[in-house]
C-alpha cells in the first residue's frame, strides 16, 4: 500500500503509490514541515525525478531513495 509517511531518525520516509495529486500534496507538506516553502511546479519536478529513481533537493530538504521509499531529511549546511 502506498502513500504512507512515517517519521524516522530526523527525517520522513514516504512509500509512494498514492494517486499523483495526493503524492504532490504529501511531498509539499513534508518539505513544508522542514521549513521549506515549495511551489507546485518545483514539487512536480522533484516527484518526477524521484519516480525516475533520482534523488534531489528542494527548499532545504534532501530526498533520496532507499528500497523504493523516499527519504526526506534536512540538507547538510553548505560551507561557505
Amino acid at each position: 500500500m502506498g502513500g504512507a509517511a512515517v517519521a524516522v531518525d530526523g527525517g520522513v520516509r514516504y512509500q509512494p503509490g498514492a494517486p499523483r495529486a495526493v503524492t504532490l500534496r504529501v511531498v509539499a507538506r513534508i518539505i513544508g514541515g522542514f521549513g521549506g516553502n515549495p511551489r507546485g511546479g518545483a514539487v512536480a519536478r522533484l516527484v518526477e525525478d524521484l519516480e525516475k529513481g533520482a534523488g534531489g533537493n528542494l527548499g532545504g530538504v534532501a530526498v533520496g531513495i532507499d528500497a523504493g521509499r523516499w527519504l526526506f531529511r534536512p540538507e547538510t549546511p553548505r560551507r561557505g
